[in-house]
Protein backbone atom coordinates (compact mmCIF):
# COMPACT_ATOMS: atom_id res chain seq x y z
CA UNK A 1 0.00 0.00 0.00
CA UNK A 2 1.25 3.47 -0.86
CA UNK A 3 1.98 5.89 1.97
CA UNK A 4 -0.43 8.79 2.49
CA UNK A 5 1.73 11.79 1.65
CA UNK A 6 0.39 15.32 1.82
CA UNK A 7 2.88 18.14 2.33
CA UNK A 8 1.86 21.66 1.28
CA UNK A 9 5.41 22.88 1.82
CA UNK A 10 6.48 20.94 -1.32
CA UNK A 11 4.60 23.35 -3.56
CA UNK A 12 1.03 23.59 -4.66
CA UNK A 13 1.25 23.04 -8.40
CA UNK A 14 -1.22 21.14 -10.58
CA UNK A 15 0.42 18.23 -12.42
CA UNK A 16 -1.15 16.22 -15.24
CA UNK A 17 0.16 12.82 -16.30
CA UNK A 18 -1.05 11.59 -19.67
CA UNK A 19 0.06 8.81 -21.98
CA UNK A 20 -0.93 5.43 -23.37
CA UNK A 21 0.13 1.84 -23.83
CA UNK A 22 2.40 1.44 -26.86
CA UNK A 23 1.13 -0.68 -29.76
CA UNK A 24 2.34 -4.24 -30.05
CA UNK A 25 2.95 -7.12 -27.69
CA UNK A 26 5.33 -5.23 -25.45
CA UNK A 27 3.61 -3.96 -22.29
CA UNK A 28 5.06 -0.47 -22.29
CA UNK A 29 3.08 2.57 -21.09
CA UNK A 30 4.68 5.91 -21.93
CA UNK A 31 3.58 9.37 -21.00
CA UNK A 32 4.54 12.82 -19.82
CA UNK A 33 3.94 14.73 -16.57
CA UNK A 34 3.41 18.44 -17.23
CA UNK A 35 2.69 21.37 -14.95
CA UNK A 36 2.66 25.16 -14.93
CA UNK A 37 6.20 25.15 -13.53
CA UNK A 38 8.88 22.46 -13.80
CA UNK A 39 8.71 19.67 -11.22
CA UNK A 40 10.83 16.83 -9.95
CA UNK A 41 9.38 13.57 -8.69
CA UNK A 42 9.87 10.59 -6.44
CA UNK A 43 8.42 7.32 -7.74
CA UNK A 44 7.20 4.71 -5.27
CA UNK A 45 6.79 0.98 -5.84
CA UNK A 46 5.02 -0.64 -2.91
CA UNK A 47 4.66 -4.38 -2.39
CA UNK A 48 4.01 -6.60 0.61
CA UNK A 49 7.59 -6.54 1.87
CA UNK A 50 8.80 -3.00 1.20
CA UNK A 51 8.35 0.38 -0.41
CA UNK A 52 11.09 1.27 -2.88
CA UNK A 53 11.58 4.83 -4.08
CA UNK A 54 13.66 6.69 -6.64
CA UNK A 55 14.13 10.38 -7.49
CA UNK A 56 13.68 11.70 -11.01
CA UNK A 57 16.28 13.59 -12.95
CA UNK A 58 16.52 17.36 -12.57
CA UNK A 59 13.52 19.56 -13.50
CA UNK A 60 12.69 19.60 -17.21
CA UNK A 61 10.86 22.58 -18.76
CA UNK A 62 8.94 20.33 -21.18
CA UNK A 63 7.84 17.96 -18.39
CA UNK A 64 9.02 14.66 -16.92
CA UNK A 65 8.75 11.42 -18.88
CA UNK A 66 6.68 8.68 -17.22
CA UNK A 67 7.02 5.00 -18.07
CA UNK A 68 5.60 1.70 -16.83
CA UNK A 69 7.16 -1.38 -18.41
CA UNK A 70 6.29 -4.98 -17.63
CA UNK A 71 9.40 -6.82 -18.80
CA UNK A 72 9.31 -10.60 -19.29
CA UNK A 73 11.37 -12.98 -17.15
CA UNK A 74 9.89 -16.09 -18.77
CA UNK A 75 8.78 -17.30 -22.20
CA UNK A 76 5.07 -17.12 -21.26
CA UNK A 77 5.19 -13.45 -20.24
CA UNK A 78 3.64 -13.93 -16.81
CA UNK A 79 6.76 -13.59 -14.62
CA UNK A 80 7.41 -9.87 -15.03
CA UNK A 81 9.64 -7.09 -13.84
CA UNK A 82 7.56 -4.04 -12.97
CA UNK A 83 9.71 -1.07 -13.97
CA UNK A 84 8.15 2.29 -13.07
CA UNK A 85 9.98 5.54 -13.77
CA UNK A 86 9.51 9.28 -13.85
CA UNK A 87 12.27 11.36 -15.38
CA UNK A 88 14.07 8.24 -16.60
CA UNK A 89 14.73 6.96 -13.07
CA UNK A 90 12.67 4.55 -11.07
CA UNK A 91 12.46 1.50 -8.85
CA UNK A 92 11.48 -1.95 -10.02
CA UNK A 93 10.19 -5.16 -8.55
CA UNK A 94 8.96 -8.52 -9.73
CA UNK A 95 5.60 -10.31 -9.71
CA UNK A 96 3.69 -12.99 -11.60
CA UNK A 97 0.58 -11.85 -13.49
CA UNK A 98 -2.30 -13.92 -14.90
CA UNK A 99 -1.44 -13.74 -18.60
CA UNK A 100 0.93 -12.28 -21.21
CA UNK A 101 -1.88 -9.89 -22.22
CA UNK A 102 -2.34 -8.47 -18.70
CA UNK A 103 -1.91 -4.69 -18.48
CA UNK A 104 -2.75 -2.75 -15.33
CA UNK A 105 -5.34 -0.01 -15.64
CA UNK A 106 -3.80 3.45 -15.92
CA UNK A 107 -6.62 5.99 -15.72
CA UNK A 108 -4.88 8.69 -17.76
CA UNK A 109 -5.03 11.56 -17.76
CA UNK A 110 -4.20 11.63 -14.06
CA UNK A 111 -4.42 15.05 -12.43
CA UNK A 112 -2.88 15.76 -9.05
CA UNK A 113 -0.90 18.33 -7.10
CA UNK A 114 2.68 18.56 -6.04
CA UNK A 115 3.32 17.62 -2.43
CA UNK A 116 0.70 14.83 -2.49
CA UNK A 117 1.02 11.15 -3.30
CA UNK A 118 -0.61 10.51 -6.67
CA UNK A 119 -1.65 6.89 -7.16
CA UNK A 120 -0.65 5.80 -10.69
CA UNK A 121 -1.65 2.14 -11.07
CA UNK A 122 -1.82 -1.22 -9.32
CA UNK A 123 -0.28 -4.36 -10.80
CA UNK A 124 -2.34 -7.33 -9.63
CA UNK A 125 -0.17 -10.42 -9.46
CA UNK A 126 1.30 -12.97 -7.09
CA UNK A 127 2.41 -9.88 -5.18
CA UNK A 128 0.23 -6.79 -5.47
CA UNK A 129 2.36 -3.83 -6.57
CA UNK A 130 1.10 -0.27 -6.03
CA UNK A 131 2.71 2.54 -8.02
CA UNK A 132 2.68 6.20 -6.98
CA UNK A 133 4.34 9.53 -7.64
CA UNK A 134 5.20 12.46 -5.37
CA UNK A 135 5.92 15.63 -7.36
CA UNK A 136 7.84 18.57 -5.89
CA UNK A 137 7.76 22.07 -7.41
CA UNK A 138 11.10 23.26 -8.83
CA UNK A 139 11.05 26.35 -6.61
CA UNK A 140 11.35 24.06 -3.56
CA UNK A 141 14.49 22.18 -4.64
CA UNK A 142 18.11 22.79 -5.45
CA UNK A 143 20.12 20.74 -7.92
CA UNK A 144 23.71 19.68 -7.32
CA UNK A 145 26.49 19.53 -9.91
CA UNK A 146 25.90 15.79 -10.28
CA UNK A 147 22.26 16.40 -11.23
CA UNK A 148 20.90 14.99 -7.96
CA UNK A 149 18.23 17.26 -6.53
CA UNK A 150 17.15 17.77 -2.94
CA UNK A 151 14.59 19.95 -1.22
CA UNK A 152 15.91 23.22 0.14
CA UNK A 153 16.95 23.19 3.83
CA UNK A 154 14.12 25.57 4.85
CA UNK A 155 11.61 23.12 3.32
CA UNK A 156 13.26 20.00 4.78
CA UNK A 157 13.05 21.32 8.33
CA UNK A 158 9.22 21.42 8.05
CA UNK A 159 8.94 17.74 7.05
CA UNK A 160 8.85 14.57 9.16
CA UNK A 161 12.38 13.26 9.63
CA UNK A 162 12.01 10.18 7.41
CA UNK A 163 10.61 12.20 4.49
CA UNK A 164 13.14 15.00 4.94
CA UNK A 165 15.89 12.39 4.76
CA UNK A 166 14.42 10.83 1.61
CA UNK A 167 14.17 14.25 -0.08
CA UNK A 168 17.65 15.47 0.93
CA UNK A 169 19.85 12.43 0.41
CA UNK A 170 20.31 9.51 -1.97
CA UNK A 171 18.74 8.98 -5.40
CA UNK A 172 17.14 5.64 -4.39
CA UNK A 173 16.16 3.75 -1.28
CA UNK A 174 13.56 1.64 0.44
CA UNK A 175 11.50 1.33 3.58
CA UNK A 176 10.76 -2.07 5.10
CA UNK A 177 7.10 -3.04 5.36
CA UNK A 178 5.58 -2.04 8.66
CA UNK A 179 8.20 0.59 9.41
CA UNK A 180 6.66 3.79 10.76
CA UNK A 181 7.31 6.43 8.12
CA UNK A 182 5.72 9.37 9.93
CA UNK A 183 3.95 10.27 6.72
CA UNK A 184 0.72 11.79 7.91
CA UNK A 185 2.05 15.01 9.44
CA UNK A 186 1.27 18.09 7.35
CA UNK A 187 3.89 20.81 7.22
CA UNK A 188 2.95 24.45 7.37
CA UNK A 189 3.81 26.91 4.64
Amino acid sequence: MLPDLHFDCLGDVDVEVDGAWCDGRRRDWRGLAVSEEPVVAVTFVSSSDCIEWCKSKRPQPQGQSVRLLLGHYDSEGVDVQVNFSVGESGPRTRTTVTSAEYRPIVAAPIVGRSGRMIPFATVEGSRRVDLGILFVARTHVRVGRNGLWQVRPDVAERLPESIAYLLTHSRTGQFAAGKALQLTRHCSA
